[in-house]
């Protein structure tokens, strides 16, 4: 009851929910790029385009701090153990 009452109120004061997001940079194996994909966007990560050679992949982007445990946890089985994931926060932005 008492978190209904508190976001009716919040909503009526004109307050704004917002949630961390990081940067991020990951580099893998060019053959674990649609995996990669596929998880950032579950995760609601945002991917910038690809940069892919024959034989590895650079993905940047930004995903909300909240998911970034879940896909540092996702991706040594989608890189066959060889990703490398580095993320920084970047900002807020409205939930």
């Amino acid at each position: 009851m008492i978190p209904l009452v508190l976001r009716a109120a919040l909503r009526r004061a004109g307050t704004r929910v917002h949630e961390p997001v990081h940067r991020f940079e990951v580099d893998a194996p060019a053959g674990a790029l649609s995996g990669l994909l596929r998880k950032l966007v579950d995760l609601r990560g945002v991917p910038d385009e690809p940069t892919v050679t024959p034989t590895s992949c650079t993905l940047t982007g930004t995903i909300p701090a909240a998911t970034v445990p879940a896909f540092e946890q996702a991706l040594p089985p989608l890189s066959h153990g060889e990703g490398v994931f580095f993320s920084e926060f970047t900002e807020y932005r409205p939930k």
